[in-house]
Order: structure tokens, then sequence, then C-alpha cells
């Protein structure tokens, strides 16, 4: 598994309300939060009601820091979760690595790319590895979520065989909820990010899951624009699993060519390419499962 329950999770940021409520969720959830770091944004943050919900999260009731580095000394975390403003990612994210925090989840969105580069640089020379930036996230049903994935909700995310790695979190439990109303559910979830420059490819997601023993099937949520699926499609074609792949935008002005010619690509690995979201359940079918399918 990418993560578990006993998994030490150190949140940075988060400090509106919305973020606020994602953070008791993933606390409710089961994650082991064992640290929340603010990066002074609480203040002017604007209200948000957060997620709905219907029953209310007992959430978070850990310890709250103003420092990375006392955060991590008294607590040693393994994960970092950072969702800062744009202008804060950078010191947050330096921070944890200079603690020596072995993963960050980067969730923030809209970052300058030079700060990016240097962050994921920093990480690699220090050999620690990032997922995101913008909408990163990691789940494993039954065990932990890290990030703003809605892992309560049953009709969407439940244990099962399905290995899942994603570019869009939207786009992903739109197919997940088309496989759980099946029967069907997830082993490991990786979201890698939705930004062009990410710490985490798509082929290294592959290498992860690939160590996973319940992992029966394999769904890519990807796009028409890039690389990533492709350089992606040879190391999940060697895992000996079946592979189902979405991609996004494959009706949109101008991405018929690149739809058709990453969709040759791919099938050219064997991996099977959908074009609706419910199709997903007609693809996997007849793949056994085991437990939990």
């Amino acid at each position: 598994m990418i993560i578990s329950r006993k998994t030490r999770v150190m949140v940075i940021g988060c400090d509106s309300e919305f973020g606020g409520a994602w953070v008791d969720l993933m606390a409710d959830y089961g994650t082991n939060i064992v640290a929340w770091v603010t990066c002074g944004e609480r203040k002017g943050a604007e209200k948000s009601e957060g997620p709905a919900r219907k029953d209310a999260p007992s959430g978070y009731r850990g310890r709250r820091f103003d420092s990375i580095a006392v955060a991590v000394a008294e607590t040693e975390p393994e994960v970092a979760f950072i969702d800062c403003a744009a202008t804060k990612m950078r010191q947050a994210a330096l921070g944890a690595i200079q603690a020596r925090v072995r993963t960050l989840v980067i969730h923030s969105c809209g970052l300058p790319m030079h700060d990016v580069m240097f962050v994921l640089a920093m990480a690699r020379d220090a050999g620690i590895r990032v997922f995101g930036p913008n909408e990163a996230g990691l789940a494993v049903p039954g065990e932990a979520v890290i990030g703003y994935f809605p892992a309560y909700d049953h009709s969407l995310f439940g244990p099962g065989g399905i290995a899942v790695i994603t570019r869009l979190q939207s786009v992903a439990g739109a197919v997940l909820g088309h496989l759980r109303r099946a029967g069907r559910g997830v082993s490991n979830y990786i979201a890698i990010g939705a930004d062009p420059l990410v710490g985490t490819s798509m082929a290294e997601a592959a290498a992860l899951i690939g160590k996973d023993e319940r992992m029966r099937a394999i769904l890519l949520v990807g796009d028409t624009q890039g690389q990533q699926e492709e350089q992606a499609a040879e190391a999940l074609a060697g895992l000996g699993r079946p592979v189902v792949s979405y991609l996004v935008g494959a009706t949109g002005a101008g991405r018929e060519e690149a739809f058709q010619r990453k969709r040759r690509a791919l099938e050219w690995h064997g991996i099977t390419v959908i074009t609706q979201p419910s199709d997903a359940v007609a693809a996997l079918r007849g793949v056994p499962m085991g437990a939990g399918s």
C-alpha cells in the first residue's frame, strides 16, 4: 500500500475554513495526522462551508504548530500535505524538505513555474518524493486519505482490486462512481497533479502501484495533451494486469487528432481506451478482482 492508517501525516496550510473542513474529514476517515502547521493565512481566510456531509466529523483534535521544524522534531511525520497560497508554497515545501520529511503531497495550485522547478530540484537532490502540485492526493480505502478527495463517500470509493493513477481528481471520481455501482473497488489511488510539471510522473506512479499484491486491474485517467500517458504505457503493460485508460478532452475543439494519436500509442501496449466514464464497467467486466472486488 502507498499509505496506511499508520502513516504519520503533517498538514501544512489548509488555513481557510474550506481547507480545515477537509483536514477534519481526513482525520475522521482514519488518517493519522500528527501535526498541523499554519501558513499564516488563517486571519484573512475566506469563509467557506467546506465539503457537504450529512454527519458531522469528529475532525482533527491534535496539535497545531507555527513552525515546520518544531512540528517535525516533535511528531516525526512521514508525509507532508501542503495547501498554501502560491506565494507561500515554496517556503513551506522547502521547510519540509530541510526537515527531511520523506514524501510531499502538494495540493497548491496556480504556482509560479520557477518555484515548482526549484522545489522539485531540491526534493530530488534530497531523495524526497513529491506528488503534485495542483490537486495531488493519495488514498487507500479503509486505511487513509491524503488530499481533497471524498473517500468518505462510499458510492465513489471502497476497497477492491483496481489501482488508480490520475491527473484529474474530479474526472477520476466520475469513473470510480460507475465502477463502484458495478461492485468494483480500489486498492490504491494516486493523483499525481494536473500541472504540466509534477514531481511524480505516471510512469513512476505505475512502479509504486506495481508493488501492491492486491491489484487486479489499473485505471489510468489522463489527458489528450502532453506525453505522460505514453511514457507510462510501457511500465503499465509490464505489470501484467488489464489497464483501462480514460482520456479527457477527446471531443474538445482541435483535440481529435491528439486523442487518436494517443489512443493508438496506448492500444499498441495493450491498453483499452474508453471515451465515456461509464465505459469502464464493460472494459473491466470479467476481470477477477478477488476479495472486496
